[in-house]
């Protein structure tokens, strides 16, 4: 699926956001980046392919051309390269159901964390609240592991949430380009990427309690 809405705004004007969806298969990730776009919810999808897709936005007055790429298969050492190169956004996704998922959400953004400069977003999403009798990861676990690899912590549930997948979405672009602004103007104060992202995810945390600082 490639969907791309028509933007009438000179090219210079329009700035460019590549955002990485990446977790485990099962997660969620391609029910998430669909729910980003559309207010769809797709439950089943082809867990080998992996797509990039493009979308034109106004957000807060500002043209932005979106690249969501949706990740499918083995995070190998090459394909999470790929990743991190291509990405100023990151949603490090896992279930929260599922111990093992979480677990390969501590690596993805341990790596994140490790190969990125200052200019970037991670947040760390816990998939599936609507299971939550059959949940294996603790909220407080998820916000200790957002501490530990410097990103912000939300919950959702996809299949039940489009208004706050929206949010989540808009939120995370709205932090990312204030995050550019503060690197392109040489802010010392908010040189670290985590206390940019707490800044930036106040609204979320005040609106919703599934998100945390």
């Amino acid at each position: 699926m490639r969907r791309k809405r028509t933007c009438s705004a000179n090219p210079s004007s329009i700035t460019n956001v590549h955002a990485v969806v990446l977790g485990l298969d099962g997660v969620g990730k391609s029910a998430l980046t669909v729910r980003f776009l559309t207010r769809r919810f797709i439950g089943e999808y082809d867990g080998s392919l992996e797509m990039t897709y493009r979308h034109h936005m106004t957000l807060d007055g500002q043209y932005l051309a979106l690249e969501i790429m949706d990740t499918a298969g083995e995070n190998t050492a090459q394909k999470l390269e790929k990743c991190a190169s291509f990405g100023d956004v990151f949603f490090i996704l896992f279930s929260i159901t599922d111990r093992f998922s979480f677990l390969e959400a501590k690596r993805l953004g341990k790596y994140i964390r490790k190969v990125k400069d200052n200019d970037y977003t991670m947040i760390l999403v816990g998939t599936k609240t609507d299971l939550s009798r059959y949940r294996r990861v603790s909220r407080n676990e998820g916000f200790e592991l957002a501490k530990e690899i410097g990103s912000v912590f939300c919950e959702i549930s996809i299949s039940e949430g489009f208004v706050e997948t929206n949010s989540l979405l808009n939120d995370s672009l709205r932090l990312q380009l204030s995050n550019k602004t503060d690197q392109e103007n040489g802010d010392k104060e908010k040189s670290g990427p985590l206390s940019r992202m707490k800044e930036g995810f106040k609204g979320i945390y005040t609106r919703r309690k599934s998100c945390s600082l």
